[in-house]
């Protein structure tokens, strides 16, 4: 329904775009796992560099790939330059972290021993976070739904439109959310030693900052 509303888009294209993305997605998503083991052992700002450069090697393939070819015919093949780095670089530095941590000799019964101290924990964010996903992935599907051809709305305008604005505040974001997660071991930190006045004082200051 959303993809038959755009002019000009080849269902026959998207179908196999949807598999790839779809693949690459989830590939992508099981290496968020290096980033926060980045975190653990105090090499979080990683976790920033590396999503940054493997969408600036996307890019540069992409850009390079544009000069000799038209997106229209290729467009699985645009979405697979550009999903690509995300999925295969983190499992690579993945391997690195396993062998460097000895994480590949961790036995299955320390494993389930900590998921059960995990989860308990975990779960108190998994309502916020099910909110916070439903909100930043459904708003192109609803841009996509909303555009009416027949009044001269290019839904494909708007979409084109909506994403360079939204890439925008979208690097803001990125930048304060990155000052969030580099002062929440302090915050904990002033919070089990029961700094309750220093810790107020620094979120107030964050909020403002924010």
């Amino acid at each position: 329904v959303v993809f038959e509303k755009i002019k000009g888009v080849n269902l026959e294209n998207i179908v196999a775009t949807l598999r790839w993305a779809g693949c690459l997605m989830i590939i992508s998503g099981c290496a968020q796992v290096v980033y926060k083991i980045w975190m653990g052992v105090g090499k979080g700002y990683w976790a920033f560099i590396f999503p940054a450069l493997c969408q600036l090697i996307g890019l540069i393939v992409l850009s390079r790939y544009a000069g000799d070819n038209q997106y229209d015919n290729n467009f699985p093949v645009v979405v697979l330059i550009w999903f690509l780095p995300p999925a295969i670089l983190p499992l690579l530095a993945g391997v690195k972290l396993a062998v460097e941590y000895r994480l590949v000799t961790v036995s299955l019964k320390s494993t389930l021993i900590g998921m059960k101290i995990i989860l308990p924990r975990a779960k108190k964010f998994l309502l916020y976070a099910f909110f916070a996903t439903g909100v930043t992935c459904t708003d192109t599907l609803v841009l996509a739904l909303s555009g009416n051809e027949s009044l001269g709305i290019s839904v494909s305008g708007q979409i084109a439109e909506y994403f360079v604005v939204s890439k925008i505040f979208t690097m803001l974001f990125f930048m304060f959310n990155a000052i969030l997660i580099s002062v929440g071991p302090t915050l904990t930190g002033l919070y089990i030693t029961h700094k309750f006045e220093e810790m107020k004082r620094q979120v107030r200051l964050l909020i403002v900052i924010g």
